[in-house]
């Protein structure tokens, strides 16, 4: 396994939550900040949408 991970920055669905979690950390190898990335993140046909989420028994997020 190599870290870090080369598809970070190819995956919506990787890159979205660490933009959202950790906006102003940078990639460690590229430099650039998880934001910044995802602004500029322009990778078609990765659709997003919200899941319900429970976790031993408690809800932590809802499909809006």
């Amino acid at each position: 396994m190599t870290l870090p991970r080369e598809e970070i920055v190819d995956n919506a669905f990787v890159l979205r939550p660490l933009a959202e979690l950790a906006p102003d950390e940078r990639h460690p190898t590229l430099g650039v900040r998880y934001a910044e990335l995802w602004e500029g993140y322009t990778r078609p046909g990765q659709t997003l949408f919200p899941v319900a989420f429970s976790w031993r028994g408690r809800v932590i997020s809802r499909p809006d």
